[in-house]
Order: structure tokens, then C-alpha cells, then sequence
């Protein structure tokens, strides 16, 4: 009994150490990019050895990739568009109700946001991987729900993974000139005002003909 409590603690005890490490790795990441952080830096940031740092991450490419993946805000947008966009609601008002979670997650994750556009465009390599665990995710599942519908006749049939790109290129944008980049440049913008606003320009390229389907996704 003592030998199966004492194995739970060390499971347990290893989940957090990791979780540590990454929260650590997020950071020093965060202010010198990928190629700039060496393994000795992480190890410091997170307030252990390199050797200790190998055991739980044998390579800082296998770090990176945790670092994206437990702080990327995809796993957060896809539970949202999957709720918003399931059942009876009308397309245009789950358009409105997603987009305003949208700039609210890419908000709070800003700081990854940074990082990841300055490794896409410094290093090929490192590019793809952030694009197989951010973008590339992103725009699969928004495919598959512009294309169920466009079958069902609440959107008009479009390329559906043309119109991902494009719902998510949009908000992306924004974030990007508001929060981002141009932080201090650019007027401020009230973040559900400018959802509601950016959701109905994405809505009138989407929305079906009157005649096919009227009054189909109305609010």
C-alpha cells in the first residue's frame, strides 16, 4: 500500500516538475527566442540543472513543442467553434459569440503569439513545427465546420478551407495591429465591438442566398 502511495507521489511530482519547466521555458523562450535560448538558460530559469532538465525533456525542440502545446490557444478556440457553431444556433450569431472568444484568447496569449512569428520567420524548420501545432490545427477544424455548413445550406457553398483562413487571418489581424505589433501606433479598439463588427464582414461574404435559404442563420 506505502509502495503504490509513494509511485502515485512521484507521478504526480513529475507531472508538476514538467509543468514547472514548461511555465519556466515559456518565459525565458519569451524574451530570447527559440535559436537565442540555450538548454543552460532554461535549466537556470526553471531553477534546476541541465541533466534534470534531459530527463524530463531530452531535447529543446521537445520543450519548445510543450511549451506550444500547453499554451496554445487552439485546443480553447476549437472547444468554442465546436459549441458555437453546433446545434440550432444561427450561423450569424455564432459567428458574433466566436469571434468575440477569439480576440478575447488571442489576447491573453499575446505573448506566445510574439513568440511564435518571430521563430516562423527566422527558421524554416521550426516554422513547420509551430505551424503543425498552432495554424494548421486551427484551420482543419474551422474547414470542417464551414464545410457541414455549407452543406446544410446556413452558409453558401465556398471553399471551405479558403473561408478558415480567411475567418482566421481576419481576427489574427487584428490582434496583431492592436495588441502585438503596433500596440502603441494604432487606436484602441474596444475588443467586443470589434468582434460583433468583424463578424458581420466575414458574415455578409458567408451568409446564403435569400432565395436558396431565407432568413437561414439569422440571429
Amino acid at each position: 500500500m506505502k509502495r503504490k502511495i509513494s509511485q502515485r507521489r512521484q507521478r504526480l511530482d513529475r507531472k508538476d516538475r514538467q509543468a514547472q519547466i514548461v511555465a519556466a521555458a515559456l518565459r525565458a523562450f519569451s524574451r530570447r527566442g527559440f535559436r537565442g535560448t540555450t538548454t543552460r538558460a532554461l535549466a537556470r530559469e526553471a531553477g534546476i540543472t541541465e541533466v534534470t532538465l534531459f530527463r524530463h525533456f531530452p531535447s529543446k525542440e521537445r520543450l519548445f513543442a510543450a511549451v506550444l502545446e500547453r499554451y496554445s490557444v487552439l485546443p480553447l478556440l476549437e472547444a468554442e467553434l465546436l459549441k458555437g457553431m453546433g446545434g440550432k444556433t444561427g450561423a450569424r450569431t455564432a459567428m458574433r459569440r466566436i469571434g468575440r472568444r477569439v480576440l478575447a484568447i488571442l489576447r491573453k496569449r499575446r505573448d506566445l503569439i510574439r513568440l511564435m512569428l518571430s521563430e516562423a520567420v527566422t527558421d524554416p524548420r521550426t516554422a513547420r513545427m509551430l505551424f503543425r501545432h498552432g495554424p494548421g490545427r486551427m484551420i482543419k477544424t474551422l474547414a470542417r465546420i464551414m464545410d457541414i455548413y455549407g452543406r446544410q445550406g446556413k452558409i453558401r457553398r465556398v471553399d471551405p478551407v479558403l473561408a478558415a483562413r480567411t475567418f482566421l487571418g481576419v481576427f489574427f489581424s487584428f490582434i496583431l495591429m492592436q495588441e502585438v505589433v503596433f500596440r502603441n501606433e494604432v487606436k484602441p479598439m474596444q475588443l467586443d465591438r470589434a468582434a460583433e463588427q468583424l463578424s458581420d464582414i466575414l458574415w455578409r461574404g458567408l451568409q446564403p442566398s435569400a432565395r436558396k435559404s431565407k432568413g437561414a442563420g439569422s440571429p
